[in-house]
């Protein structure tokens, strides 16, 4: 992948975080999730990453049965973690 595309990959990803971090402010923890699982799946820069983390861990807290279970709130918070652990090599 050239320099370009993944500095493109990682602005989406940083807008896609700052999505989710608007859509947990608005207590909608199901859009927050999927911004999360957009950005997850944009970037491999480790701080993003971390980032996505953290706010995975918040939204999961903050997030009902159904917003866990049904909508992937554990799958993106395992996806999360996975991708963290990658990161730290």
């Amino acid at each position: 992948m050239s320099v370009d595309v993944i500095r493109e990959h990682d602005e989406l990803a940083a807008a896609n975080l700052e999505e989710a971090r608007r859509e947990l402010a608005a207590s909608e923890v199901g859009k927050a999730f999927s911004a999360l699982d957009r950005a997850l799946s944009e970037t491999h820069d480790p701080a993003l990453v971390r980032e996505a983390h953290a706010l995975a861990a918040e939204a999961y807290e903050r997030a009902g049965f159904v917003q866990r279970h049904v909508l992937g709130g554990r799958s993106i918070l395992k996806a999360a973690e996975e991708r963290l652990a990658e990161t730290k090599g």
